[in-house]
């Protein structure tokens, strides 16, 4: 308790019936830490399943057939926004499912899908596999499934570059307010900036892929 005592001194001459002197010590305390309240879980839709385009196709079906059911004439305009708004979120919750999430909703990873996410999960089953077994067997599974995981990763970054930079070519023709505000945010945000490889065509069209861009350059 050394490093707690801050200031600490003899008190002479007290009393005259004893040759000890009281001390009086200083001391620095801890300030109690209060339980930290669990926040409670929130129920959310899973929006990352929103972006395959089998899942969008088949929430345009399912609410079309939902909508088409409902007689909008003798609803008045509270009412109707009111069953659309039902109908829609039930709708996305059948079919993209929930999960449960605490505290504030951080914002989802571009790249970041089901098929990453699968991939990643069984890269750490097998880890835990060859820890516990130590089997060279195990081991080379657990490689081939790391190096798996990588690959799919790398793959499903660059194609969340490239629909990001379609969609960038999109606004600047649009909105060139917003395209200029989305740049911006590039600039000052903390992680690198990897734009992919982009270059027009004959027409002035951007073209997104490698091979087009190839073949640009070689007629150049």
């Amino acid at each position: 308790m050394r490093i707690t005592i801050t200031d600490s001194r003899a008190i002479p001459n007290a009393g005259l019936d004893t040759d000890h002197r009281p001390i009086i010590t200083t001391l620095t305390t801890k300030k109690e830490r209060k339980p930290k309240k669990h926040k409670r879980q929130q129920e959310r839709l899973n929006m990352h399943k929103l972006g395959g385009d089998q899942v969008q196709a088949q929430i345009r079906s399912t609410l079309n057939d939902k909508l088409g059911s409902i007689n909008s004439t003798i609803l008045t305009v509270e009412e109707a926004w009111g069953t659309f708004k039902t109908t829609l979120l039930d709708t996305m919750k059948e079919i993209c499912g929930t999960k449960k999430t605490r505290g504030k909703h951080r914002k989802a990873t571009a790249w970041w899908n089901e098929e990453v996410k699968d991939a990643i999960k069984e890269k750490k089953r097998l880890y835990n596999v060859w820890v516990k077994s130590k089997n060279e067997e195990d081991y080379i599974k657990y490689r081939l499934a790391r190096r798996h995981s990588k690959k799919v990763v790398i793959t499903s970054k660059e194609k969340s570059w490239t629909q990001y930079g379609e969609k960038l070519s999109e606004t600047c023709k649009t909105s060139p307010r917003e395209f200029y505000k989305k740049v911006k945010t590039m600039r000052t945000r903390d992680e690198p900036y990897v734009p992919t490889t982009v270059i027009n065509d004959t027409n002035g069209e951007a073209l997104h892929e490698e091979k087009d861009g190839k073949n640009i350059f070689k007629n150049y």
